[in-house]
């Protein structure tokens, strides 16, 4: 039986993972402008981008930070005292010492996602790795956090009260044994600190990695938002997660908020149906009216209100649910 319970070790963390969001540029550049020139450690970041256009991140973090900040290439090796960010539609890994960028399933509906970049990293590097959760909204970073932690490595998040969107640290503290919180200035001084020697605060586990569904994983009666495949619930040092045989993950937070906007984008589908059955049937009350048939017409017509009268109860339910999921106070009706 291989020991899980949790033992010291005095393996630095010379490889620093770090993912952010919403609030994450300027948080980096409090993070990353601490570090030395000769910081003996490599920083890889993973910041949610928008899938077109070049990111100019690696240049806005290269005038604040003494080290080179460049994007990644896939294949490179992970050379000491650089910055590698990970490039727009594409996930950044880590495998075999080496940098891999992977245009892979989205997980919790991003990519590049700080989930994989994470968790590549606790399975190819284990407890030379420290992961940092920065400013951002939602649950990406939180299994893959979980994950470094079960791999021996170290986890560190920035204060929720220092943070411009407090989501995705407040995910983490919530579901993982974090061993540092700390402002975006005393993270940096910590990973320049844990490339030399490791935090004697951190302790470490072990565990499995975490790997796609299997044939006896536990099965759940809901599927993939993404693709519609069966999904796997597994359980990564307590956080749980939820795979599909295509690859696309989840964390529980992650999956609701895909399964919200599946059902907004259900909701729109018939409501776009409702309104082309309006035009039909507005139509041919038109067409029966030409052809001297009022009768007919007062029929089509009859029909045609009756289908925008649901146009505007389902209109109504788009907006009640919309004020719902997001806590402000509404306004009863619809909206335009």
């Amino acid at each position: 039986m291989t020991d899980v319970s949790p033992r010291p070790t005095t393996v630095p963390c010379d490889i620093c993972v770090i993912g952010a969001s919403a609030g994450g540029v300027e948080t980096l550049m409090k993070v990353l402008g601490p570090l030395p020139a000769d910081h003996q450690g490599t920083v890889l970041v993973v910041l949610h981008l928008s899938a077109t256009g070049p990111s100019v991140l690696p240049h806005i973090l290269d005038r604040a930070c003494a080290l080179p900040c460049r994007a990644a290439a896939d294949g490179e090796p992970l050379v000491p005292g650089t910055v590698l960010v990970a490039p727009p539609n594409l996930h950044l890994a880590i495998a075999d010492d080496q940098v891999r960028l992977v245009g892979g399933p989205r997980e919790n509906g991003l990519r590049p996602a700080v989930d994989v970049l994470f968790r590549s990293a606790a399975v190819a590097l284990g407890p030379r790795v420290l992961g940092v959760v920065l400013s951002g909204t939602g649950s990406d970073g939180t299994v893959g956090l979980a994950e470094v932690k079960v791999h021996g490595g170290v986890a560190a998040v920035q204060d929720p009260a220092d943070a411009q969107h407090q989501g995705m640290p407040r995910n983490a503290l919530d579901r993982v044994a974090v061993d540092v919180v700390a402002d975006a200035p005393a993270l940096g001084r910590l990973i320049g600190e844990a490339a030399r020697a490791r935090p004697p605060a951190a302790v470490l586990g072990g565990g499995a990695p975490l790997r796609g569904p299997e044939a006896d994983s536990p099965r759940l009666d809901v599927v993939c938002p993404a693709c519609g495949g069966t999904l796997g619930e597994r359980d990564v040092g307590g956080v749980p997660i939820f795979a599909c045989h295509v690859g696309h993950r989840y964390s529980a937070d992650g999956l609701i908020d895909e399964q919200r906007e599946a059902v907004e984008r259900a909701l729109w589908t018939a409501g776009r149906t409702l309104e082309e059955r309006c035009l039909l049937l507005s139509d041919m009350a038109h067409r029966a009216d030409r052809e001297g048939r009022p009768r007919t017409a007062a029929a089509w017509r009859r029909r045609a209100e009756e289908a925008q009268a649901d146009v505007r109860l389902l209109r109504d339910a788009i907006n009640r649910q919309a004020v719902a999921e997001s806590g402000l106070p509404g306004v009863e009706g619809e909206v335009a």
